[in-house]
């Protein structure tokens, strides 16, 4: 397993798998000499997304949550799909959810403020 970003291979197009919304409390601080607190209430939208990497072969490494290999790819997938992700939404924050075989299909979480597009995705 290389230290370096890996070179993506080919890939199929991305579809959502699911959808959850999840609030969250942001407070805010009063600038107007007071004991009054306010807090804004903000709406993250998270879908789950599968990716099929058909240059890679699933090893069972990628189903042990512990295995270096599979630590490993997630960090480098979460932040290449952050960095893919962030091009179109500035606020796009990846989870990975697991690898699956078919190739390797990386399962994902994106949660933005707002969902992607048909055209974005």
């Amino acid at each position: 397993v290389s230290s370096t970003s890996p070179t993506v291979p080919s890939t199929s197009r991305t579809v959502p798998t699911t959808s959850t919304t999840a609030s969250t409390m942001t407070p805010t601080v009063s600038t107007i000499p007071s004991s009054v607190s306010t807090a804004t209430m903000t709406t993250q939208v998270r879908k789950n997304y599968a990716v099929r990497i058909s240059e890679l072969d699933f090893t069972d490494d990628l189903s042990n949550t512990s295995s270096t290999l599979y630590q490993t790819r997630a960090k480098e997938f979460k932040m290449l799909f952050e960095a893919a992700y962030g091009k179109v939404l500035s606020d796009a924050a990846v989870r990975i959810l697991g690898f699956t075989q078919g190739s390797v299909i990386i399962l994902h979480e994106l949660a933005t403020m707002r969902p992607l597009t048909n055209e974005e995705i």
